[in-house]
């Protein structure tokens, strides 16, 4: 796994708000060191927490759902427009060739979109030739959090 971060060789160079984590093949054990690599990127970028803990839940489902169901390579994407909008991005190689269908209601897994779309503003997929994009957008206050 390598982080890459705009540069001066880079495209976007002098960008501090966006990240770029390009992976081969992940697994779920990885998930946790990509999730704290985004919380310090988003912490630096002083993230409200609320938003942040928001951010790091869809990033963990939808870096999840890459290694589990996707083929590789993976790459995470998080670009933040200041006091707007946060956009993360994990883009995979597609999906793998038979995955069988979960029917257990009370199975813990196969949720993870559904949580994306409970937390996101929005949310989606677009498909292209060498995989798929899911995206997700959060702006802040757009969900109220319980106390």
């Amino acid at each position: 796994m390598a982080a890459r971060r705009p540069g001066r060789h880079q495209p976007g160079a002098g960008n501090r708000d966006a990240f770029e984590l390009a992976c081969g093949g992940i697994s779920c054990k990885d998930v946790s060191q990509i999730r704290h690599l985004a919380h310090d990127f988003l912490a630096r970028l002083d993230v409200p927490s609320p938003l942040r803990e928001d951010a790091l839940l869809v990033i963990s489902e939808l870096v999840t759902n890459a290694a589990t169901h996707a083929l590789p390579p993976a790459s995470l994407r998080i670009r933040c427009t200041p006091c707007t909008l946060l956009r993360i991005e994990v883009t995979d190689g597609g999906p793998q060739l038979h995955q069988p269908p979960r029917t257990d209601p009370m199975e813990e897994h196969g949720r993870g979109m559904y949580i994306v779309a409970a937390v996101a503003s929005r949310h989606g997929t677009v498909t292209h030739e060498n995989g798929a994009t899911r995206w997700a957008e959060l702006a802040p206050g757009a969900r109220q959090i319980p106390e």
